[in-house]
């Protein structure tokens, strides 16, 4: 068995163990050590999950309509509650789609729609820097995949037109926005 007591020595001598931070949230700052700082790493850049009027007001809400707090399974487990198909429909409706399917998270989402929609027929060219859990998606989905260089269109134009004919689906695979260095694709030219 390894001996993680001296895995761990060494990563700390290199100055690589990881520790979780001691931090006070407020709205979309944070303080450690007495320093207040705009919190930029944070899935909420409006700094709404601090919010007590919102809060308060969803839980009247939530209270008055009896939803339930948790789908307790997986919906093609045990059912569907009607509050998610009421808010697929209207998601659907505001965006003008035949229809919509919401996921927990980006990650579940990035998880759940290219292992359903690829196979091995598919081939995936994907940017050089999506998101590590868009990889796991590509991974999972076992189709086979090629990286091209960040935001480089001509080497992904020479890629598709080296595997148009060998496979029955190229996917694209892309961000809109780079969620790590916040480089923006250009859709239009990949449409």
């Amino acid at each position: 068995m390894k001996d993680y007591t001296l895995i761990l020595k060494q990563v700390n001598e290199a100055g690589n163990l990881r520790s979780l931070p001691d931090i006070v949230h407020t709205g979309n700052r944070i303080e450690r050590d007495g320093q207040v700082m705009l919190n930029l790493s944070s899935n909420d850049y409006l700094g709404l999950a601090s919010r007590t009027d919102l809060r308060e007001a969803f839980f009247e809400e939530w209270k008055e309509k009896g939803y339930p707090l948790s789908s307790s399974s997986s919906r093609l487990l045990t059912g569907n509650f009607t509050v998610y198909t009421e808010l697929e429909q209207l998601m659907a409706e505001r965006f003008n789609r035949e229809a919509a399917l919401l996921f927990n998270s980006g990650y579940h989402a990035n998880t759940g729609i290219l292992p359903a929609l690829a196979d091995k027929q598919t081939l995936i060219l994907a940017d050089k820097l999506v998101h590590a859990s868009i990889i796991d998606g590509i991974l999972l989905s076992g189709a086979p995949f090629q990286r091209y260089r960040h935001n480089d269109y001509n080497q992904l134009e020479t890629l598709l037109k080296k595997n148009a004919g060998q496979y029955e689906q190229l996917f694209i695979v892309t961000e809109s926005i780079f969620s790590m260095d916040g480089d923006v694709a250009d859709l239009r030219r990949l449409v």
